[in-house]
């Protein structure tokens, strides 16, 4: 099974929402970009695995995940 990424990273003015790398979007928090990648990743998962993932302070990527459509709004240890 093919898997997309949606990374979700800090940037000058705020926050950047990535599908692959590619397609940047900026955000002015977290949350409006957290909301994007739910959304696309709802609108391209066509039995794709959709991980979403956000930069932690040490520039690491931490997926995110939840019990009903595999995203939440805290990273997973």
């Amino acid at each position: 099974m093919h898997t997309t990424y949606c990374d979700i990273v800090p940037h000058s003015g705020g926050w950047l929402c990535l599908i692959e790398g590619q397609k940047p979007r900026g955000f002015n928090s977290f949350w409006l970009a957290l909301a994007a990648a739910r959304q696309s990743a709802q609108q391209s998962a066509n039995g794709k695995r959709i991980v979403i993932r956000r930069q932690d302070p040490s520039g690491a990527l931490q997926s995110m995940a939840d019990d009903q459509h595999g995203f939440s709004s805290s990273p997973r240890s």
